[in-house]
C-alpha cells in the first residue's frame, strides 16, 4: 500500500514493508489456494473461454456476493469486458494493507542494522526509537542486548568503578525439562561474557572494571528513555545522583519482552504466510534474571 510517509504518524508505521515495484506486484499477484479451488467447477466445465462469459460473471456473481455488484459492474450497470484481469484479481492474495516503500527510499527515510535491508521484507520499529527498524524474527534478541548495553553504559556514566556478575537464574533453568538453554548460552545471547560451572552458576566474578571517571556522575541523553521504562535502571541513576551511593545492586530481567499487540503479531503471521521476510527463525529470549553488584567511585 502506497502512503505519503511525511503525512504518516509513527503508529501507522510499526509494520514497514519494503518492496519494490517488481517485488511487491510479485507478492499481491500470488494465487489464493483457498480461492483458485473455488474456481475448480468451472474450469472443469471447460475454463472461462470456453463457457462463455455468461456462465463466467454468474460464477463470480455467486462467489463474491455483494462484492459483485459494486466491483464487477460496470458504470453502467453492465458486465465489464476484461473477465481474465477480474478473475485475476479474485483468485490472487492481493493489496497488503501495510505502508511500503521502496529499498532506496527506505534507506534514505529510516535506519535499519548493518545488513538487514533486504527487498521483499518486513520490519517492526523499535519502541525506543520508530525510525528504526528491526527485523521481526531477531526483535527481541535485539531488544535484550540494547537493555544490556544501556545498563553498562549507565552505570559507567555514574562513575562505576567495577560491575560484578553475582548470580543468574532463568526460568528454563527451574523447569528442569531436556533441551534447556544452557546459561552460557543466555548470557552469549544478551551480551554477556562470564564463565560458568558444569551446574550453570555463574560463580560471582568481576565482569567489568572501569578507570577513574573524568567528570561528575550524569545520565546520558540517549539512556533518557530507557530510564522511563525500566524502574530498575531509573532508580540506579536516581540514587547515585541524590543520595551519592557507594554500593549498589542491580537486577536485570530479560525476556520476550517485545508488546505489538495481538494485530501486529496476526499481521505478521499473515506476511509470513505470503511469502514476505521477517528475517528468517524466530530467536526466541528465555526469562532470566542477572543480578549484579556495582562498586562506585567516591565522589569528589
Amino acid at each position: 500500500m502506497k502512503v505519503d510517509f511525511d503525512r504518516l504518524a509513527p503508529e501507522e508505521r510499526r509494520i514497514l514493508l519494503v518492496a519494490s515495484d517488481d517485488k511487491y506486484r510479485d507478492l499481491v499477484t500470488q494465487v489464493d489456494t483457498k480461492r483458485l479451488l473455488g474456481f475448480l467447477p468451472l474450469a472443469l466445465a471447460g475454463g472461462i473461454g470456453l463457457v462463455g462469459a455468461g456462465a463466467a460473471t454468474l460464477f463470480l456473481s455467486q462467489a463474491l456476493g455483494a462484492t459483485y455488484q459494486g466491483v464487477l459492474k460496470g458504470p453502467k450497470g453492465d458486465e465489464p469486458a476484461d473477465l481474465k484481469g477480474i478473475v485475476t484479481r479474485v483468485i490472487t492474495k492481493g493489496e497488503i494493507v501495510l505502508p511500503h516503500l521502496s529499498p532506496q527510499e527506505a534507506v534514505t527515510r529510516f535506519n535499519f542494522d548493518p545488513g538487514d535491508l533486504e527487498d521483499g521484507a518486513a520490519y517492526l520499529a523499535s519502541p525506543f526509537n520508530r525510525d528504526h527498524y528491526l527485523r521481526p524474527a531477531v526483535a527481541n534478541e535485539r531488544l535484550a542486548q540494547e537493555k544490556m548495553r544501556a545498563f553498562v553504559k549507565l552505570a559507567a556514566s555514574l562513575g562505576a568503578k567495577t560491575i560484578v556478575l553475582a548470580s543468574v537464574d532463568s526460568d528454563e533453568k527451574k523447569g528442569g525439562a531436556k533441551g534447556n538453554v544452557p546459561i552460557s548460552q543466555l548470557a552469549a545471547q544478551i551480551g554477556i561474557s562470564a564463565t560458568f560451572d558444569a551446574s550453570g552458576s555463574a560463580n560471582r566474578q568481576v565482569y567489568m572494571e572501569f578507570d577513574t571517571p573524568r567528570q561528575a556522575p550524569f545520565v546520558p541523553d540517549d539512556l533518557a528513555h530507557w530510564l522511563r521504562a525500566d524502574p530498575m535502571l531509573r532508580s540506579l541513576a536516581e540514587t547515585r545522583l541524590t543520595a551519592r551511593t557507594k554500593l549498589a545492586r542491580a537486577t536485570l530481567m530479560f525476556g520476550d519482552s517485545l508488546d505489538f499487540g495481538a494485530d501486529a503479531m496476526v499481521t505478521l503471521a499473515k506476511l509470513a504466510g505470503r511469502g514476505v521476510d521477517l528475517g528468517g527463525t524466530y530467536k526466541r529470549v528465555v526469562r532470566s534474571t542477572f543480578s549484579f553488584e556495582i562498586e562506585f567511585y567516591p565522589w569528589d
